[in-house]
């Protein structure tokens, strides 16, 4: 669990995300951290009018250097955490080997490797939108076919498993 900002007792300097610490009290000084959520540093002296001395430290990290609350902001990076994409909701099942397009009409980029369920929908004739998921989370491709069912295959023979059978139609009695 991260541990926020360790006080020490020191005069505080409310900061904005984004303020530089520098190596120097100069503008072409060495960036030694930028301000992401923190508000506060400690002041340790006022070097002029444009200059301040500071430190900071928390649980991971312990800076000393010099702020200008004059300078525009530096770049903030936050670690964002990955929009929740919604898994796909299979209505069929592509053979191995299908081939996968990353368009319609374009070159192969791909294939399935073992019978996958997919979401397959129709685009133009001949084309469907293939989505499948992935680690990464939805992913969708163009695969070529007449039908559903005949979707192109152009894995190398021998590389992937081969292509489960059609389930039998049901027969009446």
């Amino acid at each position: 669990m991260p541990i926020g900002r360790l006080p020490t007792g020191r005069a505080t300097l409310s900061v904005f995300p984004g303020i530089v610490i520098r190596s120097e009290p100069q503008w072409s000084a060495r960036e030694l951290a930028v301000m992401a959520t923190g508000y506060f540093l400690d002041e340790i002296k006022e070097v002029d009018d444009a200059w301040v001395e500071v430190g900071y430290e928390d649980g991971d990290v312990r800076v000393h250097g010099f702020v200008s609350p004059r300078a525009p902001p530096g770049s903030v990076h936050h670690v964002r955490e990955a929009d929740a994409a919604a898994p796909v909701a299979p209505n069929a099942t592509a053979p191995s080997g299908t081939c996968l397009y990353a368009r319609e009409a374009g070159e192969p980029i791909g294939y399935l490797v073992g019978d996958r369920p997919v979401a397959l929908e129709p685009a133009q004739p001949g084309w469907f939108a293939l989505a499948i998921d992935s680690p990464w989370g939805p992913m969708t491709f163009a695969a070529r076919g007449a039908t559903e069912a005949d979707l192109v295959a152009c894995a190398p023979a021998g590389s992937v498993p081969a292509p489960a059978a059609p389930a039998p139609a049901p027969t009446s009695p």
